[in-house]
């Protein structure tokens, strides 16, 4: 027999054996109580603010051990905040905006977006027919700036001068300038 077979009928004959266990179990009403729990019968706990009767089995001279229940820092009825700062974390009242402040933040309107800054360097440049080239590096990589070229997904090259490149970020549509100089 293959090991994984063997496995199944192992688990399959210890499934049975306890199915037979629970069927053939007495069936036993009364609640076993350990010495442990029997000891506590003798000094049970209580509430504090509550009169202790004496009961069956507690001798006179027994002392009652009394529960003594703390009250919680926040109060039942407010809401605590998990994610809340802790009160060394607060900024002080006078730091906080006030509500006129905050307002006027909301009402005023987020900047128009931005083009990131170009990631581009110039390498440097060539000139054939009178038409410019220029070679810039982005990210380990050297591409050939020509006009009407769009580099790196993202840039299309307008127009190229003597000491500039000028691109158009096309996510946005915002004109931008890389300066070349004109020592190249």
């Amino acid at each position: 027999m293959k090991r994984d077979t063997v496995i199944r009928i192992g688990l399959w004959l210890a499934f049975g054996a306890t199915l037979v266990a629970a069927w053939f179990a007495p069936e036993n009403d009364e609640l076993i109580l350990s010495e442990r729990s029997k000891n506590s019968e003798k000094f049970p706990v209580v509430a504090a603010g509550t009169t202790l009767e004496k009961g069956v089995g507690q001798k006179k001279d027994a002392a009652a051990k009394v529960l003594r229940i703390k009250k919680r820092k926040a109060q039942d009825d407010e809401a605590v905040s998990l994610f809340a700062l802790p009160d060394w974390q607060q900024q002080p009242k006078s730091a906080r905006m006030s509500e006129a402040e905050q307002e006027a933040m909301e009402k005023t309107p987020p900047p128009p977006p931005t083009a990131p800054p170009l990631p581009f360097k110039v390498m440097g440049r060539f000139i054939e027919d009178g038409k410019i080239t220029v070679f810039l590096l982005h990210s380990e990589r050297t591409l050939i700036a020509r006009e009407g070229e769009i580099l790196a997904s993202s840039y299309k090259v307008e127009r190229i001068d003597d000491d500039a490149v000028h691109l158009r970020y096309l996510p946005l549509d915002i004109p931008q300038v890389l300066e070349t100089g004109s020592a190249l």
